[in-house]
């Protein structure tokens, strides 16, 4: 019974046959296996753990740092945006769990005013680890003393793969800050698309600024809708946009109340 078989197989004038037959089953048993991993549930990646929570003394030096700059850093933003001080707190944040001395060295600078020399040493640091984070670290070091060298720290930020939400209204707001229009908007929009569908509070804050920029360019019907847009989501954020609410409603105000009157300041 296998004879015939066995014979098939060890004619060399079937070569061709078996030989076609053999790629036709390990074909098959391909695409078995390559459906079968498709259809099986597939194992999330692990989410990044939480960063360590701050010593009460790295969080107090935090606190002094923000105090010692107030100027520098001006006056708040809308709320939602990620503003000179949320991305000062944030690499300071870094800085103090990084491990590294001179992180720390820069943190201690900024709480004693010396933001120069602070600016210079978080600059080496990025420079020695180019990775988006230091540099956009640099970059809200840098915008307490030079508008420009914080929006090429941001920009290299942004090169090395820095394109969360809060990147890159950072890199908008400096943007702005230099009357760098276009960029501005570019950067805010793309904000904007990074943003989940729920982020409500963050992207009201996009919103307004996108506003300040069609003020800058005098475009009043531009900055009404923004405003308008931007209200809308304030409110829909509830509890948190309460103060949102407020700041568009008056700027809305104003706004409306300039144009009535020919004020194009």
């Amino acid at each position: 019974m296998l004879k015939p078989i066995v014979d098939f197989f060890l004619n060399p004038w079937n070569a061709p046959i078996w030989l076609a037959l053999a790629g036709l089953v390990a074909g098959a048993l391909w695409l078995y296996e390559r459906r079968t991993r498709s259809l099986s549930p597939q194992t999330p990646a692990p989410a990044a753990p939480p960063p360590p929570p701050l010593s009460t003394a790295d969080a107090a030096l935090i606190e002094r740092v923000l105090a010692a700059c107030a100027e520098q850093l001006g006056a708040a933003e809308p709320p939602g945006v990620d503003d000179g001080r949320a991305m000062l707190r944030a690499a300071l944040g870094r800085f103090l769990r990084g491990g590294d001395l001179r992180g720390r060295r820069v943190a201690t600078l900024l709480a004693e005013r010396h933001t120069h020399a602070a600016q210079d040493l978080a600059f080496a640091i990025a420079e020695a680890a180019p990775n988006a984070d230091a540099w956009l670290d640099a970059s809200a070091v840098a915008a307490l003393n030079d508008a420009r060298a914080a929006i090429v720290s941001g920009e290299k930020a942004r090169a090395l793969g820095a394109r969360s939400a809060a990147a890159l209204s950072w890199l908008g707001r400096l943007y702005l800050r230099r009357g760098r229009l276009g960029e501005a908007v570019s950067a805010l929009e793309a904000a904007d698309a990074a943003l989940a569908h729920e982020e409500k509070l963050k992207r009201a804050g996009l919103l307004a600024c996108l506003a300040d920029v069609a003020l800058k360019r005098g475009d009043r019907p531009a900055a009404r809708a923004y405003l308008e847009a931007a209200l809308a989501n304030y409110a829909d954020a509830g509890e948190a946009g309460a103060e949102g609410v407020q700041d568009a409603r008056a700027r809305l105000a104003r706004l409306i109340g300039s144009s009535a009157t020919g004020d194009e300041n």
